[in-house]
């Protein structure tokens, strides 16, 4: 199996308690699977979890760990993937800031 990046847009759900002040978040997410459509599937599963919402894809593709050795934090991200099946990082902005429909 592959472990597949993908850098997209999420908002948090209705329930999510972040909801009152956050606007939503770019995610990035490292996902161990056979193909990059079920990798994508991974990942709407995973913001589900978290009780966030997919928005859209800024990035997708195939990775290495070997691109991640000099950014410690993407690095324990793919790690995590490689054991778990998924990880991510959430870089959120506040509602004021979130673009508007």
């Amino acid at each position: 199996m592959d472990v597949y990046f993908f850098m997209l847009e999420a908002v948090p759900c209705e329930n999510n308690p972040e909801s009152e002040y956050l606007g939503g978040a770019f995610v990035n997410c490292w996902v161990k699977a056979e193909t990059m459509e079920n990798a994508f599937d991974e990942v709407v599963k995973y913001l589900e979890i978290q009780d966030w919402e997919f928005v859209r894809i800024e990035d997708e593709y195939i990775t290495e760990r070997e691109r991640y050795l000099d950014k410690p934090e993407s690095l324990e991200c793919y790690d995590e993937a490689c054991e778990y099946g998924a990880s991510g990082i959430f870089y959120t902005y506040p509602i004021e800031d979130a673009p508007e429909n």
